[in-house]
């Protein structure tokens, strides 16, 4: 999990607090806590949309498929007539 600027500020304000007094207060810790499972379900709505673009995706190609089987008679035409018999 990449870490941001305020997730940054927090730890540098906790390592003061654990250097000053020797112990980490309850409250920075709970919010710590908050914003790692407000990044978790960032994550999670992140890989539930690419999810839904790949499957988008492999639908478009699919139908590309279809599309070329159903197109495939009329591209397989000779490109020149032989000349007419004498």
């Amino acid at each position: 999990m990449p870490f941001d600027s305020q997730d940054f500020e927090l730890m540098k304000s906790l390592r003061k607090a654990v250097r000053e007094t020797g112990e980490a207060t309850a409250a920075k810790l709970e919010q710590l806590r908050l914003q790692n499972e407000k990044q978790l379900a960032n994550d999670e709505r992140l890989i539930e949309a690419f999810n839904r673009m790949s499957r988008a995706v492999e639908q478009l190609a699919h139908e590309v498929r279809e599309l070329r089987e159903d197109l495939k008679p009329s591209i397989d035409k000779p490109r020149r007539l032989p000349p007419p018999a004498q």
